[in-house]
């Protein structure tokens, strides 16, 4: 191997252990294992490299017990579509990962491979969890009528659309206020925007 051939290597693997993601090949004709893993592994999972390729079952078993059926169906509707589960890195802890792969096939069309990409989302997830929590309790109603606050409905324009009466619509708008902690119709608007509530404009 030339100098240039090692250095090449050298910043690959650096680069590999430094990934955002853990890149892997899984051969799928037998015997059936993996063939190559981005030594970013370790860090991501908990695994190194060569435990991957020491077990063919590891990278299924490493996927939550509770996610495994649906990752297994998702597999077989459509195994390039993307998939967001939980994983059990080595020290027992879960974490959500995103995964993507492609099916790589040879010259007779017949798949031979599966290259994915394993992403952990675990921030992302968990920041999309509390601001869902953070979101107010409205009844189907009352977004009703916080979409046509939004578009500048009026009471009697809100009463005539839904078929109720104004009074009802006062009483929804009042517990709308309450919900969203505001004290105008346009600051319930304004925070419903910023709450993915409604829509802008």
């Amino acid at each position: 191997m030339s100098q240039f051939e090692r250095e090449a290597e050298a910043a690959l693997d650096r680069l590999s252990e430094n990934a955002e993601v853990v890149m892997m090949r899984y051969r799928l004709a037998e015997p059936a294992g993996i063939d190559f893993v981005t030594r970013s592994s370790e860090r991501i999972l908990g695994y190194r490299p060569e435990e991957f390729y020491a077990d063919p079952t590891l990278g299924p078993r490493i996927v939550h017990p509770d996610d495994r059926e649906r990752l297994e169906e998702e597999c077989a509707r459509d195994p390039e579509m993307p998939f967001v589960g939980r994983a059990v890195r080595k020290d027992g802890t879960v974490c959500w990962v995103e995964r993507r792969q492609i099916v790589v096939r040879g010259e007779d069309g017949e798949p031979e491979y599966l290259e994915a990409t394993l992403r952990d989302v675990d921030a992302d997830v968990r920041a999309r969890a509390v601001a869902e929590s953070d979101r107010p309790a409205l009844t189907p109603r009352q977004r009703e009528i916080l979409m046509l606050l939004s578009a500048g409905a009026s009471t009697d324009q809100i009463a005539s659309d839904l078929y109720i009466s104004k009074e009802t619509v006062r009483n929804h708008v009042r517990q709308i206020l309450l919900s969203l902690s505001v004290h105008s119709r346009l600051a319930a608007v304004a925070k419903a925007r910023t709450l993915g509530l409604v829509a802008d404009g």
